[in-house]
């Protein structure tokens, strides 16, 4: 499964903000979108992704929607995140079979279960540093953190993992030196930034040129 670069997770307040989002992530050209608004009820959240989905979205992007299963196996081909608290990994690759990615949330060693690395396509390993995004905060790993669990789950298949927690353009330089991270997810940066489309970009070339020198 080839993703990599920025994941760019929206957090809008509402639909009407998510949607707004996600196609300023699709202009900005992010390498992965995650439609994330677990407020909303899933009636809501089915029409935005049909919206995005007949709208349409670069080719190279990947749209992903956190938790709603069902959301995913109805879509055309949009993907489906899941936490250590959602359905089970190898209940959501049952219902969504071989063709739909499904990535799934690691925080600690316990959350590396071979069964669970088996059914996904990737990793968001986190938190790097605090963040205001999630409401409760597991231990903060760090850049070596990072490193020995990403090794981890990448001995037990070879998978791209996504650093999340916190993640500032000044940590790109560290982040995309290290050879089991392939890429950042990335939310209140961008969102709370005077323009995000840029602020995209930045990432984006960021991750380039430090990526391409480690």
């Amino acid at each position: 499964m080839s993703m990599s670069g920025i994941y760019c997770i929206t957090n809008g307040k509402d639909a009407a903000e998510t949607l707004r989002q996600a196609r300023l992530a699709f202009q900005a050209k992010a390498d992965v979108v995650q439609i994330r608004c677990k407020n909303l009820p899933a009636e809501e959240v089915q029409s935005l992704v049909a919206e995005l989905e007949n709208s349409g979205f670069p080719d190279a992007t990947r749209l992903i929607v956190n938790d709603f299963s069902e959301i995913s196996e109805s879509s055309t081909s949009t993907g489906l995140h899941i936490g250590q608290t959602d359905r089970p990994s190898s209940e959501a690759r049952d219902l969504l079979g071989d063709k739909k990615i499904i990535g799934l949330t690691v925080n600690e060693a316990d959350d590396i279960r071979k069964e669970d690395i088996e059914n996904v396509d990737y990793i968001g390993l986190g938190p790097y540093k605090f963040t205001s995004t999630k409401d409760s905060i597991k231990k903060l790993l760090g850049v070596e953190g990072l490193g020995l669990l990403a090794e981890k789950i990448r001995t037990l298949k070879e998978i791209p993992v996504f650093a999340i927690g916190g993640i500032e353009l000044e940590d790109i330089s560290t982040l995309a030196r290290e050879p089991n991270i392939q890429g950042v997810a990335v939310s209140s940066a961008i969102w709370n930034s005077k323009d995000p489309a840029q602020t995209i970009k930045e990432f984006k070339e960021c991750w380039r040129k430090y990526a391409a020198n480690s």
